[in-house]
């Protein structure tokens, strides 16, 4: 594959492409490729308010909330994270929020905000539903703040996982 850019002739506007010699194509503009590509940047949201549940929506995840109610697997995962300290996750799709829950005993239960948990916690739960959302697509994830246990973990998950992801 050979890339090239190019100017139109008599106008303004610049081209990028590329050429497919194995397929014998020529593009000849790189939205082709490009639409593949995804930027994921974690953020710590009060409320997803995007509804859409094809994949995690790039750069923030603003969509967790949706990926999450339609993803047994993701769902899953999240559970089995935040259970490990002994809470449990809590989905409220028509407020766009998440939030953890604890039961006290005696029938008291207490909620708190999913942005109150370790944000290493968070991250995990974000890039899982990054992996496993994403198919045939070229991922990037920028994780500078993150435990070793977590990093090997996340690298498994990329390597072990089945969607053609890179």
């Amino acid at each position: 594959m050979q890339y090239y850019f190019k100017r139109s002739r008599g106008k303004e506007e610049w081209k990028w492409g590329y050429l497919d010699y194995y397929n014998q194509k020529r593009y000849n503009n790189a939205k082709v490729w490009l639409k593949k590509f995804k930027f994921y940047r974690f953020r710590k949201l009060h409320e997803y308010p995007n509804k859409s549940t094809e994949f995690l929506a790039p750069p923030s995840g603003d969509n967790l909330v949706s990926v999450l109610m339609n993803s047994n697997e993701l769902r899953e995962i999240a559970i089995s994270i935040i259970s490990k300290f002994g809470f449990k996750l809590t989905v409220k799709p028509r407020e766009n929020k998440l939030e953890i829950q604890r039961e006290l005993g005696g029938g008291v239960i207490v909620s708190f905000p999913y942005t109150l948990i370790s944000d290493t916690i968070q991250r995990i739960i974000f890039n899982s539903a990054v992996v496993h959302t994403n198919k045939n697509s070229i991922i990037a994830m920028e994780e500078p703040h993150a435990f070793l246990f977590y990093t090997k973990y996340l690298a498994e998950l990329i390597a072990l996982n089945d969607g053609n992801i890179s």
